[in-house]
């Protein structure tokens, strides 16, 4: 959950460069570049385009229930697990299977 609040933080500072006339993507960058935002974290099509290419949790629960991850309980060492649930590669509910 840390990364929420960062994540918070990074919008509200999007938000008021915005409300100074700065360009969005300026600020971004000047985020990324002082180190308080991941390059990976920053919004672009090629993300939402992977997003939508993703399974509906509902779907990756059915699949995690099922045990049937499309080969991703096969990732099954802590540090890999919770890369992949970072990643958005596997739920939280998949890796507890995986991990118990």
């Amino acid at each position: 959950m840390p990364n929420a609040t960062l994540c918070g933080k990074a919008v509200i500072e999007m938000m008021l460069g915005r409300l100074k006339g700065n360009d969005v993507q300026d600020v971004q960058q000047q985020l990324v570049d002082s180190g308080n935002l991941p390059k990976a974290y920053i919004i672009s099509k090629g993300r939402i385009d992977g997003c939508r290419k993703l399974d509906s949790v509902e779907v990756q629960d059915q699949k995690a229930e099922a045990g049937t991850l499309q080969g991703k309980i096969g990732l099954a060492t802590i540090l890999g697990t919770y890369a992949d649930v970072k990643a958005g590669l596997m739920t939280k509910r998949a890796a507890s299977c995986v991990l118990s």
